[in-house]
């Protein structure tokens, strides 16, 4: 069967060394992704209250999907350019109306999925906040049945409705495998995170315990720096599962910054 997949393992394997191959390359833009997506926790973290200055923030962090779409687009073996994050930024750019609408597709799936249990979680009660938590099962299902939809706009032009359609057939036969090769890098994140946070908890007790606004600072800093270096990981597994549902093993090769490489 075409792009049949039975392990994770060799999966996750070939997400690590393309990451690793690739990561000098993406991390301007990972960082750039990271802190345009942290924007609106920053401005409310700082007790601003303008209406103009929130909304401009929550359009920046929408906007980091530029750049993790250059970011996806570059570990892309077969469209890997030597010019660089400018190149693959320009490049995409015609694509991020049909990932927008399809972010937004996929977001409105996911919460309407979820609803039931996000409504009861508003309820007083130990009974329905556990049924709460059952009933957010359907949303993250859904939101794992359609994880691909980015590569599939990005990398080979499909429209938002015929991407999140490929997804929910190739990967519903697939889904364990999805599941192992999409929560390995957010495990990691977090423990990274739960990390950072017990180290700096444990040097704050030794020191001076009324600096919370300097912990807070340094966690909020450090979870950043976490995820800008941790979610190209991510999108190099979705690029590696991406091809391997296609049966186009030979685009997940590590990248050779050696040789220039053909853009298609």
């Amino acid at each position: 069967m075409k792009g049949q997949i039975h392990r994770s393992g060799p999966l996750l394997e070939a997400g690590l060394n393309l990451y690793k191959a690739s990561f000098p390359v993406i991390l301007p833009l990972a960082l750039i992704a990271a802190l345009l997506a942290a924007l609106p926790k920053l401005v409310f973290a700082s007790g601003e209250t303008d209406p103009s200055l929130i909304a401009l923030s929550i359009a920046l962090s929408i906007l980091a999907f530029w750049p993790y779409s250059a970011l996806l687009y570059m570990l892309d073996q077969n469209r890997y350019q030597q010019r660089g994050s400018i190149a693959a930024l320009i490049r995409v750019l015609p694509r991020l109306p049909h990932l927008l609408l399809a972010l937004g597709l996929y977001m409105s799936i996911c919460i309407l999925c979820g609803l039931p249990g996000g409504l009861l979680l508003l309820l007083p009660g130990q009974l329905p906040r556990l049924l709460g938590l059952l009933l957010l099962i359907p949303g993250l299902c859904a939101g794992m049945l359609l994880i691909l939809f980015m590569p599939a706009v990005i990398l080979d032009n499909s429209g938002p409705l015929k991407a999140l359609s490929w997804c929910r057939a190739q990967i519903r036969a697939h889904w364990r495998t999805t599941f192992a090769v999409v929560l390995t890098p957010f495990l990691l994140m977090g423990g990274l995170m739960m990390l950072v946070g017990m180290t700096l908890g444990f040097i704050m007790l030794l020191g001076d315990t009324s600096q919370f606004e300097l912990f807070d600072r340094l966690t909020s800093m450090f979870n950043n720096l976490i995820v800008a270096l941790v979610t190209p990981l991510l999108y190099a597994n979705l690029v590696v599962l991406y091809h391997r549902l296609k049966d186009t093993p030979e685009r997940i090769k590590p990248l050779d910054r050696s040789s220039p490489q053909t853009t298609q």
